[in-house]
């Protein structure tokens, strides 16, 4: 055979296992990713389908009120976000490319919006119930119909949508580096709320910085268990 014939030959087996990697790629949804340093979290935010499983994973249910919407939707969003961290340490240490960091994005982009979809309608009627001095201080109170009351202190209450608009900007980044700097910034909110939480007024705020962040602001303040939600996620992505 000679040369010329050869490299012809090279070719086309080349090209043919590259239309059939692309095939099998089609036809798992987008499952299939060059990414093998990458981990778990972030080889499973590479799906393409990641958020049109995800959103059948957690819809509102039906007997919460709106002040339970509230303050659980952040907790909620930081579920996704433990995705965008493992990408984002995935592309520090180089394994994924900028363009399957924007990937993961991309694919965790639809829970966020479907979260923060009811969240907003949630927040929105949140903020119209009166302002009462209770155990925790000054918070917006939730009457019920049985009677009972739920409350949340005012500045736990307010920082919430704070979450949300930082986790917004972070997504409006294209330069993987951005992202994660807003990341940290949606860590430190995360961080604060929890403190918020039980208190309008806390000691130690001044350390939750961008300068100090801790992965765990995010892995740490998720509404289900990180390691619990990523085997829930893998057995249908």
């Amino acid at each position: 055979m000679t040369k010329r014939k050869k490299i012809i030959l090279l070719i086309i087996v080349l090209a043919v296992i590259a239309g059939i990697a692309y095939g099998v790629n089609a036809m798992s949804g987008g499952s299939v990713v060059s990414a093998p340093l990458a981990s778990p979290q972030t080889k499973l935010a590479l799906n393409k389908n990641f958020s049109k499983v995800l959103n059948t994973k957690i819809p509102v249910q039906s007997d919460a009120t709106p002040i339970q919407i509230q303050e659980g939707a952040a907790q909620l969003a930081a579920n996704v976000l433990v995705y965008v961290l493992y990408a984002c340490q995935d592309y520090q240490a180089g394994h994924i490319s900028k363009s399957q960091m924007l990937a993961v994005m991309k694919n965790t982009h639809g829970s966020i919006e479907f979260i923060e979809s009811g969240f907003n309608v949630a927040n929105s009627t949140v903020l119209t119930y009166p302002i009462e001095n209770k155990q925790l201080g000054a918070s917006y109170v939730e009457n019920e119909s049985d009677g009972t009351w739920k409350g949340n202190t005012v500045n736990f209450v307010k920082i919430q949508p704070q979450i949300f608009d930082a986790i917004n900007q972070m997504y409006q980044e294209k330069d993987p580096d951005k992202i994660y700097a807003e990341l940290q910034q949606v860590g430190v909110l995360l961080e604060q709320s929890t403190f918020y939480f039980s208190s309008n007024m806390q000691f130690g705020l001044d350390k939750i910085t961008t300068t100090q962040f801790k992965p765990t602001w995010i892995t740490g303040n998720c509404m289900t268990p990180p390691n619990d939600f990523q085997y829930t996620l893998s057995k249908d992505l």
